[in-house]
């Protein structure tokens, strides 16, 4: 959005950029899981992605 304060006055460009959005097709959601870095490991390997975090990449 080019300019951000305009959504304090006019939420009908808000409504209109929402609309050119492309539609997003459903995903399954992952299992809770508490544990974050075991999450991060299970998702970058799920979608072949490369890991961001150096801490989690030896673990993969």
């Amino acid at each position: 959005m080019e300019n951000p304060s305009l959504l304090k006055e006019d939420w009908t460009k808000l409504w209109a950029d929402i609309g050119e959005l492309p539609e997003i097709d459903p995903v399954e959601p992952e299992p809770y899981n508490a544990n974050p870095v075991q999450t991060t490991i299970d998702f970058c390997k799920k979608h072949e992605i490369y890991c961001p975090n150096p801490e989690i990449r030896p673990l993969i």
